[in-house]
């Protein structure tokens, strides 16, 4: 009993508060863009809603240099452990959802659904009609796959200072690759 206490105490004691900070703004951000878009949330005839709505669309983005930058804080990322973990913690979530909606657009006479429709929402390559919000999914997926690519990496550069220079320039080339596909 006692070790449990001690255990959950220094673990609380080693939170850090500014990444509980950021995920809050990030969350905030996601809410914002969202009411924003909607027709009924600005009574501006020219639609300035919208524009204000893309200034808050980094949410998702916020989120993802979150995850970036704790999991670049471990030593060493082993990749078939990682993957058995991180890819079912979306994926079940995301065919929990995703085979119900599929056999409601089957059995609906208001939705035309073809197999390259239900093909392409069983690879994460589609949408349905209506909740497009599951684009993050094979975009975080992605990710997953590059995260032990990219510890690997960064554990053979040699301990002379390379490995912040490559640190930062990886950085830097995910983010615009992540934003030049979010921008099509």
């Amino acid at each position: 009993m006692v070790i449990d206490k001690i255990s959950i105490e220094s673990s609380q004691c080693n939170r850090d508060y500014s990444i509980s900070g950021v995920r809050l703004i990030s969350m905030c951000f996601i809410v914002v863009c969202h009411l924003m878009q909607r027709d009924c949330f600005a009574s501006d005839v020219f639609g300035g809603h919208i524009e204000w709505a893309f200034w808050f669309n980094v949410g998702v983005q916020m989120f993802l240099f979150i995850s970036g930058f704790l999991y670049g804080k471990k030593d060493r990322i082993a990749a078939i452990v990682f993957y058995k973990k991180s890819f079912p913690k979306l994926l079940i979530d995301y065919y929990i959802f995703i085979i119900p909606m599929l056999l409601l657009m089957i059995w609906s006479p208001l939705m035309s659904i073809d197999k390259y429709d239900i093909w392409s929402l069983l690879t994460l390559s589609g949408t349905v009609p209506g909740l497009e919000h599951l684009w993050f999914v094979p975009t975080i997926l992605f990710c997953y796959l590059l995260v032990p690519v990219f510890s690997e990496i960064i554990n053979a550069v040699d301990k002379h200072g390379n490995v912040v220079f490559i640190k930062s320039h990886l950085n830097i080339l995910i983010h615009r690759y992540v934003l030049l596909i979010w921008n099509y």
